[in-house]
């Protein structure tokens, strides 16, 4: 009982301080799997060492004190630093804290095993697991953790004869402190100083670490701002993931946890992409350039699948802990201006180029979306916009095409239309000035749901599918106005449903005195949604109405119908009956009372 307890302490404490160390990866740069790898890789060179060194003793090549005081050293240093060289080549392994983290892992597997062999022969067991584990245990994985310094310091050096001089240098290092620390142990110095030497060694890991870990944070800052696929808002908030659980507590509140988990998860892989930029600016290697190119397009589509699953409005959120300004939307602007203007020069004095400042910034004020901008943020946004004119029946979008513009209505209406089932126009809204057309396609990025139609002389104003979007990142503000926006639309939706249902039941039922109400509606003005779904719904009640009368005009001729009908049944009855013919029979007795009338005349 007591060896096994002494074998859990044995491989659990070195498993903490594996977990310790790699709690200093802030960033999540490195790979659990090769840590895992690492941690398998030292039991091997272990079970090597454990061979290799009883063979030369056996063998007379040297003695066991020899062997323990300098060639052990040699040889297991050597063993654990192989793994190293083989990961320094892979992508996991971005900077000297990972080659930190994989030689102390590496370390961590040698000494495990290297306990529970000298666990089993030893009479007091728990004593020696405790000593062996707040000394040897952390030389062994300090001498590993050096090797993968050394390789993560040249990660970025072309030059093999570089690569070649640190290797030798941290080999060299780990060597001679596995050597100092042998040669302590087998003079039966204090264990006090083995603790010591222990400690120094852990201590000294964990500076280098930090250190790593500082430039990691330097090449955060400073690449976040400038990688593809990460907004302003969310840069700001990545710069200051030292302080996350502040920054999220609001948000947690609002949202929840899991909510908070999920922001936390996406603004760390914005992190690593950011670090990943950073690497392909250091990297010499082309092969590593494309290697590691590959894994930022697959840590893009991370950075999508996490934005996913945050969702827009927490996006939103978490965009504003730290709001854009006007002048930063202003300046990203005027870059777009000046590159697009470099691109397309004939396209410049188009659009809203030509007129004037205070005019522009009026025509955006009549959209819900940019009413509630600054006057300087809307002259930049006013930059990135062009003027269009159309006529009556001019489409200004089709539904199945690909979107790419919104569009911002300054004069004139529209009528947003669908195909029925026989391929008829269907008119489901109406638009007109200081209305959006367009931004759902940009949204999901699904083809046009609809067709939208002039109904007069129209101008509209276009902004790009980028400008937008970015316009979204940088104001917050822009952002909730549109989805205000998108709730309206959803509540006419509403109506507009419940208005079709009540009146379709009423028809069903037969009651057609709505019909009257919606005369009344077309001839005024619609403001609320019900009156506007009114107005769209009487079109089509109307058509039911001419029905209507139809059906009463059949009614009535039905009606005049069964007489003649019924007539001309009584008549083949009576001659059936009588053998005679209907009409002369008719006749006969139309002549006997006239007769009869004049008969009584002549009596009186």
């Amino acid at each position: 009982m007591t060896i096994a307890f002494a074998l859990i302490i044995a491989a659990i404490i070195p498993l903490v301080f594996l977990y310790a160390i790699n709690t200093i990866d802030f960033y999540q740069t490195g790979s659990i799997k090769f840590i895992v790898i690492s941690a398998a890789w030292g039991i091997i060179a272990y079970l090597l060492a454990a061979t290799i060194n009883p063979a030369i003793i056996n063998n007379g090549f040297a003695s066991r004190d020899t062997v323990l005081r300098y060639i052990a050293p040699v040889i297991e240093e050597i063993l654990k630093g192989f793994i190293l060289i083989v990961l320094v080549r892979r992508t996991e392994f971005k900077y000297f804290l990972d080659g930190a983290i994989y030689g102390f892992a590496t370390g961590i597997g040698f000494a495990i095993f290297e306990n529970f062999e000298y666990i089993f022969y030893s009479a007091s067991a728990i004593e020696l697991a405790i000593s062996r584990i707040l000394s040897t245990n952390l030389i062994h994985a300090t001498g590993s953790a050096l090797i993968g310094i050394a390789l993560g310091l040249v990660r970025f050096d072309r030059s093999r004869l570089s690569r070649t001089l640190y290797l030798l240098g941290g080999l060299i290092l780990a060597i001679s402190i596995h050597s100092f620390f042998n040669n302590m142990v087998n003079n039966r110095v204090a264990l006090l100083f083995a603790f010591a030497a222990g400690f120094t060694g852990i201590g000294v890991i964990v500076l280098f670490a930090r250190r790593g870990l500082k430039d990691e944070q330097s090449w955060v800052h400073e690449k976040i701002t400038d990688t593809e696929g990460v907004t302003q808002g969310e840069a700001k908030v990545v710069q200051q993931l030292g302080d996350i659980n502040t920054l999220l507590a609001p948000l947690a509140e609002r949202f929840g946890a899991e909510k908070a988990s999920q922001c936390e998860k996406f603004l760390f892989v914005q992190a690593q992409l950011a670090i990943q930029g950073k690497m392909i600016e250091k990297m010499q290697d082309e092969r590593m350039r494309l290697a590691i190119e590959a894994q930022m397009r697959d840590t893009r589509k991370q950075v999508d699948k996490a934005r996913r699953q945050v969702g827009t409005y927490c996006m939103l959120y978490l965009r504003n802990i730290f709001p854009a300004d006007d002048a930063t939307l202003m300046n990203l602007m005027r870059n777009r201006i000046e590159a697009s203007a470099v691109a397309n020069k004939e396209r410049v004095g188009s659009g809203l180029w030509d007129l004037s400042e205070r005019l522009k910034i009026n025509q955006l004020k009549k959209s819900f979306l940019f009413r509630g901008l600054s006057d300087k943020a809307l002259d930049a946004i006013a930059q990135m916009v062009r003027e269009h004119k159309l006529v009556e029946n001019d489409v200004l979008v089709r539904s199945g095409e690909t979107g790419d513009s919104i569009f911002m209505i300054n004069t004139g209406w529209f009528k947003v239309v669908t195909e029925d089932a026989n391929g008829g126009e269907l008119i489901i809204n109406k638009t007109g000035p200081g209305e959006i057309i367009g931004e759902m396609a940009l949204l999901d990025e699904a083809p046009r749901s609809a067709t939208v139609i002039a109904l007069a002389p129209a101008k509209v104003f276009e902004l790009k599918k980028e400008a937008f979007q970015e316009i979204l990142d940088q104001r917050p503000d822009v952002s909730l106005a549109l989805i205000n926006g998108i709730s309206s639309r959803l509540r006419f939706s509403t109506t507009y449903i419940q208005k079709a249902i009540d009146w379709s039941q009423k028809i069903a039922a037969g009651d057609y005195s709505f019909i009257e109400y919606t005369q009344q509606q077309n001839s005024k003005d619609a403001e609320s949604d019900a009156d506007k779904a009114d107005q769209l719904l009487s079109a089509f009640f109307q058509m039911v109405e001419s029905v209507k009368a139809r059906e009463d005009d059949l009614k009535q001729r039905l009606e005049k119908l069964e007489l003649k009908i019924d007539e001309s049944r009584r008549k083949q009855e009576f001659e059936e009956l009588t053998g005679t013919d209907f009409y002369a029979n008719l006749k006969a007795q139309a002549k006997k009372m006239r007769e009869q009338r004049i008969a009584n005349q002549d009596e009186e």
